[in-house]
C-alpha cells in the first residue's frame, strides 16, 4: 500500500464519518420535528400509532448509521497500517 493509497483511505473514512453523524443529527432533527407536528394536529392518532409508516425517515436512519460505521472502520483499518508501518 503505497502513501497515497493510504491517504485515500483515511480521507474516505473521515467523509463518510462526518457525512455518517450529520446524517445521524438530521434524522434525529426531522424525526423530532414530525411527531411534533403531528402532535399539534387534532387527530393525533397517526401520533400514537406511528401508522402509517415513513420509510423514508428509516432509509435516512439506516443510511446514516452505515456510513457511519464504515467511515470509522476505513479510518481504524488506514491508522492501524499507518501505526505498524505497512506503507511501502
Amino acid at each position: 500500500m503505497t502513501p497515497s493509497d493510504l491517504q485515500a483511505v483515511l480521507v474516505l473514512g473521515a467523509v463518510f464519518s462526518a457525512l455518517g453523524l450529520i446524517s445521524v443529527v438530521l434524522y434525529r432533527r426531522e424525526f423530532r420535528r414530525y411527531d411534533d407536528m403531528l402532535v399539534q394536529r387534532p387527530d393525533v392518532r397517526e401520533f400514537l400509532t406511528h401508522w402509517p409508516s415513513r420509510p423514508w425517515l428509516e432509509a435516512w436512519r439506516i443510511g446514516s448509521w452505515l456510513a457511519l460505521i464504515l467511515g470509522v472502520v476505513a479510518l481504524i483499518v488506514g491508522s492501524f497500517v499507518l501505526w505498524q508501518g505497512w506503507v511501502v
